[in-house]
């Protein structure tokens, strides 16, 4: 019980200092807590904000020296992760109009890219194959078949990995999108996701049905 703080609502001594955390994921880094004390008044339920507790917005800003190292952890984590899957950072820059040595000035020189350009790697990092929508010039029809082909490749990756079935992979109670996809087993009878026979007049519905699919 903290008889020394008065409530500024109500103006009573009955009030006592309440600590909570907040947890935020840094994605590509580490989990960042705050923690907000606040001055409780038990007789008129008001909290508010202790006189030295850290606004979440500075919190969450390069005013915090911990939130500026968990970016640039995210930074060094994501552009290894290109150099793992052999994707140099002038690849990037040419593909996306980026002017020479930004990436490395990210990493090296330690200037913190923006919000815009700090989310532009975090969806790059996650979907990769945006570097062969870029080289395609952002062609509408070729970028859905460039993303048609890697999340087929993954799906049928995942299912094999998990070895279920595809109807199973799909019994959902809610809706879910269905189509019909033809493609071809390997001399195995196995299906080889990198040999989809892919149709121009692929139809996706909302239904409630498993995912179906054929082999020709």
């Amino acid at each position: 019980m903290q008889t020394n703080h008065f409530c500024e609502c109500c103006g009573s001594s009955n009030t006592e200092i309440r600590t909570s955390s907040r947890y935020f994921p840094i994605p590509f880094s580490d989990t960042l807590e705050y923690k907000n004390s606040v001055l409780h008044c038990n007789d008129c339920g008001e909290d508010v904000d202790l006189e030295d507790s850290v606004p979440v917005e500075s919190f969450l800003s390069t005013e915090n020296p911990q939130y500026t190292e968990a970016i640039q952890k995210s930074i060094d984590v994501i552009l290894s992760d290109f150099q793992q899957m052999e994707i140099s950072q002038s690849h990037i820059e040419r593909s996306f109009g980026i002017p020479a040595r930004t990436l490395s000035k990210w990493r090296n020189d330690r200037n913190l890219p923006s919000a815009a350009a700090l989310s532009f790697l975090r969806i790059l990092r996650t979907f990769p194959w945006l570097l062969n929508v870029a080289e395609k010039n952002f062609n509408k029809e070729k970028s859905h078949r460039i993303a048609l082909k890697h999340e087929l490749q993954s799906f049928f990756q995942e299912i094999e990995e998990k070895g279920i079935a595809v109807d199973t992979y799909f019994s959902l109670e809610t809706n879910c999108a269905t189509c019909k996809i033809e493609i071809k087993k390997d001399e195995k009878n196995e299906i080889d996701p990198n040999k989809i026979v892919y149709n121009d007049k692929i139809d996706f519905q909302r239904k409630n049905s498993a995912f179906k699919y054929g082999e020709i």
